[in-house]
């Protein structure tokens, strides 16, 4: 997965499947080849993290086989008490 959002990064955005920008790319629609799949309703960082929270969100969705706590955080031993 490849997140951009201009036209300098139009070869990767042609190059990867699966593409996501933020909103500000359709400033660059003109010079890009291929646009990316999917935009973001917001510009810049805010973009960016409108994108990363769908993807997690949809990685922690239950699937058949899979429970939906596959990502939660698991303390490794010596990291139960990080302040102490």
């Amino acid at each position: 997965a490849f997140i951009g959002d201009s036209g300098n990064d139009a070869a990767a955005f042609a190059a990867f499947k699966l593409t996501f920008g933020v909103a500000n790319v359709r400033a660059s629609a003109a010079s890009l080849t291929r646009m990316p799949r999917f935009v973001a309703p917001s510009e810049m960082g805010r973009g960016f993290v409108e994108i990363a929270g769908a993807l997690v969100s949809l990685l922690r969705a239950p699937r058949p086989g899979r429970p939906a706590s596959h990502l939660t955080h698991k303390p490794t031993q010596g990291s139960e008490n990080p302040g102490a």
